[in-house]
């Protein structure tokens, strides 16, 4: 049977596209993602597109989760991502789902486009390459303050959380209105916690427990059907935090019903946890009974060492807030599992591994995140060895992402065979915020003082860039005010 002969991301794909002066054709997508299988089945099914596609084009199909370098910077606004890059990565045009007749009279035009256009050399592009500017001299209350101002101007008091449809859970920003109701005892700041988090239960699943990844709707009621560790890692802490707070046993019964969803679906037995779950609208409408008789919705076991560290967070505070044991156990069992299989003293952690191999190294998220995992599990179990793998990990990184010209950290390594636009770096304000806070708790633990300097001076590179990050610079105003405390 035909069909597209997709390529993966790497040298050889682009200078087969230069050889042949051919467009690529990059799709990405996601093994979780129910448009990419719509697309797969009917877009790259047709007939004619198989034959234009494998006549005309390079085609190369990413996994997201698996390639996150590649996602960030060509993503198109979701997924799946369909993309038309020149063969020194260059973007045509590109957009999300493109069902097949419009995919007909797009592939048809964008072969005239680029015959028409001029094509910069790849050492004109530009991405990524800003200069982050510095304002301030000295961190300041008004940073959360005007975070918290955001929060608030896009909270939506009738069904919770920010923001319109579709609807995402956003953990961070209800980790800030949590931190700042701790501090001040204000209603003002837990009343938006409640509304959100009684109302997001639209996205939970009642039967097998998990939270879907959004809502299509404002108001939680129609999920998007796709289970993700990270969202529920974030998620389930915001639901162990309030119940810790409010004493409200819903809060504590919603937390537990999902961890028994990962023992049951996302769970290793040797340490880790898995992706995700695919979204299969059928299945999750069913009941109990009706969904025993199916087989469950695919899951994707590769382990992604960012994911699993902040699941790891999640693990360490549901044993100090649900009384445990078993969780700090196996967060345990999870970062030694991590460390067997996915680190390596030359390159640090490498973003996933498939059961076999471990692949990609040079993502600043999986080597901060584990740095935090790493504290937590020193502080849960008063062991030195975790405490000495956090500070190995951490001279890594300031030795491999860190830039002192802008006293920030850059997304990734540099490679001699980066692609596109992977030859430009980024500095990303979140996972700069948890480099920050990473050596901010490392100061305290080893009263360092140049530690906490760094933190700061991680901070303010930010001061001014914070504010065109909206709603999700709500993880940077959380680690600015544990600075000020």
């Amino acid at each position: 049977m035909q069909k597209i002969n997709w390529l993966e991301w790497d040298k050889e794909a682009f200078e087969k596209a230069s050889k042949e002066n051919k467009l690529i054709l990059l799709d990405i997508h996601g093994v979780w993602c129910h448009w990419c299988h719509v697309m797969d089945n009917t877009t790259y099914f047709d007939k004619e597109i198989m034959e234009y596609v494998n006549e005309n084009f390079i085609p190369v199909k990413v996994d997201t989760d698996k390639r996150p370098d590649v996602n960030k910077r060509y993503n198109q606004g979701g997924w799946p991502t369909t993309v038309f890059l020149t063969s020194s990565g260059q973007i045509i045009t590109g957009a999300t789902y493109i069902p097949p007749d419009a995919f007909k009279d797009l592939m048809f035009k964008v072969i005239d486009i680029y015959k028409e256009i001029k094509v910069k050399k790849p050492e004109e592009l530009e991405i990524g390459g800003k200069k982050l500017e510095i304002k301030e001299k000295n961190l300041d209350k008004k940073i959360v303050d005007n975070t918290l101002n955001v929060l608030m101007q896009n909270f939506d008091f009738d069904d919770g959380g920010f923001g319109f449809a579709p609807k995402f859970p956003m953990p961070d920003a209800v980790k800030l209105l949590i931190s700042r109701y701790k501090k001040t005892k204000s209603n003002e700041f837990l009343v938006p916690v409640k509304i959100t988090l009684d109302k997001m239960q639209g996205i939970h699943d009642d039967i097998e427990g998990g939270f879907f990844r959004y809502s299509v709707t404002q108001s939680w009621d129609e999920p998007h059907y796709e289970k993700m560790l990270e969202t529920n890692a974030g998620v389930i802490s915001n639901y162990l935090e309030a119940y810790e707070i409010t004493k409200n046993k819903n809060y504590k019964e919603i937390a537990s019903k999902c961890f028994n969803y990962l023992k049951n679906n996302l769970i290793n037995i040797e340490g880790g946890f898995y992706g995700s779950q695919n979204a299969d609208e059928e299945y999750y409408k069913l009941n109990l009974t009706e969904r025993k008789k199916l087989k469950k919705p695919f899951i994707d076991r590769n382990i992604y060492t960012d994911f699993n560290s902040m699941m790891l967070g999640t693990f360490f505070e549901a044993y100090n807030v649900l009384k445990d044991n078993f969780y700090k156990e196996f967060a345990l069992k999870t970062i030694k599992f991590l460390i067997k299989n996915s680190y390596d003293e030359n390159f640090g952690m490498f973003h996933y591994f498939d059961g076999k191999n471990k692949f990609l190294p040079g993502i600043l998220a999986d080597n901060v995140y584990f740095i935090k995992a790493l504290l937590e599990a020193f502080e849960a179990a008063k062991d030195n060895y975790y405490l000495e793998f956090a500070e190995k990990l951490n001279d890594f990184a300031i030795k491999n992402f860190f830039d002192e010209k802008d006293s920030a950290f850059f997304d990734k390594t540099e490679a001699e065979d980066d692609i596109g636009f992977l030859r430009f770096r980024d500095k990303p304000i979140i996972e700069n915020s948890i480099a920050a806070e990473n050596l901010l708790r490392l100061s305290k633990i080893k009263n360092n003082d140049e530690f906490k300097k760094m933190a700061e001076s991680i901070l303010l590179a930010f001061s001014e860039e914070y504010k065109n990050y909206n709603i999700h610079a709500a993880v940077y105003g959380l680690v600015v005010e544990k600075v000020l405390r």
